[in-house]
Parts: structure tokens; sequence; C-alpha cells
């Protein structure tokens, strides 16, 4: 190819553009007619022309006029044609090889600018993509964060930690999420409905939290934000843009959280969702926090109540045997001496003179006691007449001079109503051993005053060997116990569980019933605490527990029976794996077997007992919590144990209708199961008023499954009679 063509070349390539520029096809063209001396040159697409190689053709170029010589050349294989026309003189070989060599490099430009078009094109999509994605990881984040803020407050909520620290967790919340200054959370002043106290706050300088401490509703914060209960923003505010959202508890606003910052823009629709979700979170921890409160008030009430005596408000015979054997695990470090006080022919006289002076000679007595003794000591009433003195650090000698003077302070006149009457007291004293039991020497001491009244009343005597001999007398059950396992002597009672308000039987308890050789049929009350006591507790209770499988394989349509195992029995490490053999071999479903429990299984902290309630519901047995509310009840323990219901305890249930403490702490435990998810069970129902007392109580908490037990609704029968007899009916009629 001659020189001249190849510098043309290179001079189109320049003319059609390095990569990174525009396609410039008219230039080249120019660039190819000058070269050639030629009026024109064009691009024509052929397919649109009048003939082959005819016509005008369609396209653009360079040059203009009439031409008698006219070369064209194939653009690669489209169908476009590069053609060029000149009047002087026709064209040369080399001039046509020149022709198609512009050609094919017009192809290739066309094709590279294409190729650049789409690449960057593409790459435009790509960072639009990148961008958007950009966008949306930084809104995910933000949206996590806030649920992991959320979810924060919520464990401390359901932690019961102090509702102090959960609050400062929501305005520290607020602060870090929005990316602000200033949060603050006040409460309606219940003392002054137009004033919001400030009660948590973050970002606010100590002076200024100090100055704005209380506010009045209006200033800083506006009134809808209370009246109407809803989020408000407000620009400028001493300037500050504010933005305040509603804390609203059972559908009244109580407070508000708010936020401040020196911003001019408005706070985004996110930043308004992010405040009103924390302001949630502080009425739901507010919420929990009064219906914490309320059900522990509640329940130490009650409690104090079941601890101690109504009438001289002493401590009851429970809290005095717990209070002993306190006392007697460091008996071998501080002497404990109990004196056992019981008044002389107090009986007599409450017959005579009324039960009122009776009730007040009683009240007197346990007053003149709580006097009379030190600090340290304590000083019970058992039952009747009956009282109780506990001394810490005092020997049996001092006991002895110890009785005297109570004596002295008890003989004083009691007057009444212009009634005067003197009563002595015999006493009664036992110092206890490391290894003897709190009812041992209570029943000790109790021994020593009956024999004191026994050589002429108004005596002291001490517990000695002689009263030893008697007391090894009782010790005989134990080993008609012992007897009584080896032979089963052992049987299963079922008394029926039923739905309210259907009363349809929906289960069984199991209850123990002990046929002695001798004593005939006794109940739990005459022989568990000796079980106890002896420690073969978990015998009997494995005895029942195979008695109610073997009931169940035998009877496919019986209802679930409940069984009530002791703490010694359910802390047993071997129980899970024993009864998971007992059910694989009867062949009996596990949803068919509940387990009764006091609430002692719950207070074991090493987690052992938790552990063990996860293992037996892993199993399909069903847990349930029995006497709720007379032990050591605690919604921190309820929500560690993975239980199924509670039984509210028959000294509730027996007072409904009479005793508004009783339908408080009734109402408490049906808010409760509602919380936890928990089914209540009733226990010692034994007529249709307290039927009706239930019923109107558990109206007011839906979602709540409700279930009676109790005489009303069947005695308990041996077990065998009761399932072969069952049928699916109601078993007791309203009456």
């Amino acid at each position: 190819m001659a020189s001249w063509s190849l510098l043309s070349l290179s001079s189109l390539l320049s003319d059609l553009g390095e990569p990174e520029s525009t396609f410039e096809l008219s230039a080249a063209l120019d660039r190819v007619a000058t070269t050639l001396d030629a009026e024109f040159a064009i691009v024509v697409d052929s397919s649109r022309a009048d003939g082959p190689g005819q016509g005008p053709g369609h396209g653009f170029g360079a040059g203009s006029g009439p031409s008698t010589h006219v070369v064209s050349a194939n653009i690669d294989d489209t169908a476009d044609s590069l053609v060029i026309g000149r009047s002087e003189r026709d064209f040369d070989p080399d001039e046509v090889g020149f022709v198609i060599v512009v050609a094919r490099v017009i192809a290739m430009a066309q094709k590279m600018h294409a190729a650049l078009v789409a690449e960057r094109s593409a790459r435009h999509d790509l960072e639009n993509r990148v961008e958007d994605n950009r966008k949306l990881v930084g809104q995910l984040r933000e949206r996590q964060g806030l649920l992991d803020r959320l979810f924060r407050i919520q464990q401390s909520i359901s932690h019961r930690l102090p509702t102090q620290e959960v609050l400062d967790a929501v305005t520290e919340g607020a602060t870090d999420l929005l990316g602000i200054e200033q949060a603050s959370l006040r409460l309606v002043d219940p003392e002054d409905a137009g004033s919001l106290l400030l009660v948590s706050h973050h970002g606010v300088a100590p002076e200024e939290a100090a100055r704005y401490r209380e506010l009045r509703l209006g200033d800083r914060i506006p009134p809808e934000v209370i009246t109407e209960g809803r989020l408000v923003v407000r620009y400028d505010v001493d300037g500050l843009s504010l933005m305040s959202a509603a804390v609203t508890v059972d559908g009244v606003p109580v407070g508000c959280l708010s936020v401040g910052d020196p911003r001019e823009s408005y706070f985004s629709p996110p930043e308004q969702e992010a405040l009103v979700a924390l302001a949630q979170h502080a009425a739901l921890a507010l919420q929990d926090a009064r219906a914490t409160d309320a059900m522990r008030q509640a329940l130490d009430r009650e409690r104090h109540r079941a601890e101690h005596d109504s009438l001289t408000r002493l401590p009851n015979r429970a809290t005095v045997r717990r209070d002993l054997a306190e006392r007697l695990e460091r008996v071998d470090a501080e002497p404990v001496v109990v004196l056992f006080v019981d008044l002389d022919r107090f009986k007599l006289a409450n017959d005579t003179l009324g039960h009122a002076f009776g009730d007040e000679v009683l009240r007197v007595v346990g007053e003149r006691l709580r006097t009379v003794v030190r600090s340290e000591d304590l000083v019970g009433r058992l039952s009747g007449d009956e009282f109780v003195v506990i001394c810490s650090g005092m020997t049996e000698v001092g006991g002895v001079e110890f009785a005297e003077r109570l004596q002295e302070v008890i003989a004083k006149p009691v007057a009444l109503d212009g009634v005067t009457h003197v009563i002595s007291a015999s006493v009664g004293i036992a110092s206890p051993t490391a290894d003897e039991t709190a009812d041992q020497i209570l029943a000790n001491a109790d021994l020593a005053m009956y024999r004191a009244k026994q050589r002429g009343r108004s005596r002291i005597d001490v517990f000695d060997t002689e009263l030893r001999d008697q007391v090894e007398e009782r010790l005989e059950i134990g080993q008609d116990l012992r007897q009584a396992i080896d032979e089963d002597q052992f049987d299963v009672f079922l008394q029926p569980v039923v739905a309210l308000p259907t009363r349809r039987v929906t289960g069984f308890e199991a209850l123990v019933r002990w046929n002695h050789p001798t004593r005939g049929l006794l109940l739990p009350k005459a022989f568990v605490a000796f079980a106890e006591e002896l420690g073969v507790i978990a015998e009997i209770d494995r005895i029942m527990m195979s008695r109610v499988i073997k009931l169940l394989a035998a009877h496919d349509n019986a209802r679930p029976i409940a069984v009530n195992l002791s703490a010694r029995t359910f802390s047993d490490v071997a129980l899970v794996d024993w009864l998971a053999a007992e059910l694989s071999q009867s062949g009996v479903d596990a949803g068919r077997v509940v387990i009764e429990v006091t609430e002692t299984v719950l207070m074991d902290q090493s987690g052992a007992n938790a552990a063990q309630m996860s293992a037996l519901r892993d199993l399909g047995i069903r847990i349930m919590i029995d006497d709720f509310g007379t032990g050591y009840s605690s919604l921190s323990y309820l929500q560690n144990f993975e239980v199924d219901g509670v039984k509210i305890d028959r000294s509730f249930v027996g007072r409904l209708g009479e005793d508004v403490r009783a339908e408080a702490i009734v109402a408490a435990v049906f808010n409760m199961a509602r919380a936890l998810d928990f089914v209540v069970v009733a226990e010692g129902v034994e007529t249709d008023n307290q039927v009706a007392e239930l019923l109107r109580l558990h109206e007011a908490v839906p979602g709540v499954d409700l279930f009676g037990q109790g005489y009303l609704f069947g005695y308990p029968v041996v077990g065998e009679a009761r399932l072969g007899g069952f049928v699916e009916v109601p078993l007791v009629a309203s009456r």
C-alpha cells in the first residue's frame, strides 16, 4: 500500500477517536474524500437503496456534486457500505484497496464504539446499583441498631432490672440511635397533672437538668403530646429542634420521651418511628414495674398474713419452725433455748368470760411477751393459747430464769369492760442439739410443758431423758413407714380437675393414702412430714408415679393425671431417666402425666432444678406449681423456670367473696398467668359462690385457661374405681 494511504489511515484512526473519545465518522469520511480527491464519501444502508448499486442510498458523508466514477466497499457484515465518488478520473487498484481497508477500519471503529457505549451504560447502571445498595445497607443498619437496642431494653425489663436502669437505657438509646445531643424522659407529676418531672436524661448538662427538673406542660413540651398522646416536632426552641413522643401506660399518657438537637432540617420519618418505639418501651418498663410492684405488694401482704397470726400479729407456726431451723444450723457455735408457753385454764376463761375476752387475753399476752424478750429473740403463737419463745446465746439454766420472768409478766391482771382476770402460764423448755430438727425441738418443749401442767400448772419443766422415751414412741410411725414402703401399703386416690365454667372433667390429681394395718386409712398430713424427715419421701413419690402410669396404661381414655413430687424427689438426678424408662415400658404418652411441685423448688439457685424441669418438659411432661402464693413466690423465679401453670392455694379460694385481699391475690395471679402464658387451677373449690367469684375475676383477664378442683366437683376416690367408672360428662352438677 502506498505511503500516502498509510498516512491517511493513521489520520483516519485519529479522526475515528480514541477509545474514551466520541466516535467522529463525519470527520473520518471528510478525511477519506480529501485523500482520494473525491467529491463525496458517504456511508449508506444498501438494504434501503432503490436497487443494487443504484440510487442515492441513505446515510451521511462528506463532499457534494455529480460524479462519474464511484467505488464502494461493504462495512464488515452489516448492510452499510462505504461509497466514494469523483468526476476527474477512475480509481486505481491502490485506491480501491484503500477504500476496502477504510471500510474495515470504520467497521472496527463502529464495533469498538458500540462496545464502549455498552460498557459505559453497564458501568453507570452498576454505579447506580452500588449507590442504591449503599443507601439500603445504611437503612438496614439503622433499623438493626434500633432493633438491637429495643431487644436489650426488653431483656432488661424481662430480667426485672431496676426501672431506673431501664429508663436510662431508653434515653441513652435515643441519643445513640438518632445521633443527637440530648434526650430526656419526663413523667406527669401525680400531684399536678400540668407538671412534668424529669426522671431520666442523657447528654443534658447537670446544671441544665437541675434547672429543668420540673417543667410546666407547654414549656418546651407541647401540650398535645400529653393531651392527645402523640408525637410532636418543633423547631428552633431555644436554638434546638425538639421532638417529643408520648409515653402511654394502659391507654393513658403518663409522660413523654423528648430529644433535642441544634439542627434546621426536619426529623426524618425513621427517626420519628425510632423515638416512638423507644417511648413505647419506656411505657412497657413502667407498666411492668407497676404490675410487678402491685403483685409483690399483694403477695408480700398475703405472705405476711400467711406467716403471722392474725389475732396477735406474732409469727405463726410455719415462721417459728423456719426460724428455729435456721438457728439450729449454727447451734454448735451458739446455743439455743426454746420455751413453750401455754396459758393455764384458758379454755375455762374463754368459755366463761366469752371469746372476745379470750381474744383480748391472747393479744395482751402476745404484746407482753414481745416487750420482754431481747431483739434477737423470736416470739410466736402456734395455735390457741400456745406461744413459743426462741432465744439464741442462752443456756438451759438461763432459759429457766427467763421463763420465770415470762411467768411474772403474764401473771399481771388483764381487764376488759370492767372485768379483771389473772392468768398464769406453764412453760416447757428444750435445748436442741445439732442432730435434732425444728419439729423435734418444738415437740420436746411441748412435752415438757404438758408435764409441767401435770405437776400442778404455773410450773416450769425441762425436757429430759424420760420425755425422750416418750418421743421414741412417736418414732414408731417412722418404722411403720419403712414397712409400708416394703409392703406397698399405699393407695392412689384421684380427685377430678374440671374446666371452668363448663365443669367438664379434664384431668385428675393423684392423692396418696396409707392403708396402715392398725391405724386404718391415713391422709398425707399424718405421715408425709415424717417421710420427709426420714428421707423416704422419694420412695413414696416413685411408688405413686409408677402406680399412676400403670393406671393410665390400663385406661387409654383416661384424662391426664397430676402427681405431687417433693422437692427432694424433684431434685433427684436420676428422676428423668427413671420416668423415661417407666413411660417407655408402659407405652403411656408423657403428655398424660403432670408433675406438681411447690414453690420451694423454684428457690434453687444452682440452676439444677431449672435444668431438671427443662428435661422433664422435653419428655412431654407438664409442670405445675402447687399451693401458689403460700411459699416463696417470686416473679423473678417463675420467669427462669419452664412451667405450664400454677395452682392457687385453697386458702385464697376459700375466702373469695369474703376477703378483698384474697380477691386481689387471685386477680394478680390471673394477670401474671396471662403475661407468662400459664394455665391456672383453683384448689379447694367447695361452693358455687367460689366458682362465681373465680369466673367474675377471670372475665377481666381473657386468654387465661381456668380450671377448678375441690369437693364441689368430686371427692377423692380410689384410682381404679374412678377411672373404671369415668364417662365424659360433668362429674358433679351445679348445686
